[in-house]
């Protein structure tokens, strides 16, 4: 019994370098994934905003880009105005 344990310790310990790299890369690309997410985000709402001032009148960029933040983001986390649920 102690030379099977033995045994399954050696197999574990030869891979572990290749699973933690792996790990690594993994969670990096998960960062990498999120933080471009986030930009595309920002750039929506704010090229939202710029649309409506152009289009001449200003409430309506704000109100694109309320309704885009709605879309995106699940009711009650936006913070929306008028809500008074507790």
């Amino acid at each position: 019994m102690s030379q099977e344990k033995v045994d399954a310790y050696k197999r574990e310990k030869a891979g572990r370098r290749q699973r933690l790299l792996q790990e690594k890369k993994r969670k990096k690309r998960i960062r990498v994934i999120v933080l471009l997410a986030a930009v595309v985000l920002v750039l929506a709402v704010v090229f939202a905003s710029r649309a409506g001032q152009r289009a001449g009148s200003s409430d309506s960029g704000t109100d694109e880009a309320s309704s885009l933040i709605s879309t995106v983001l699940p009711s009650g986390a936006a913070g929306t105005e008028g809500s008074t649920e507790e």
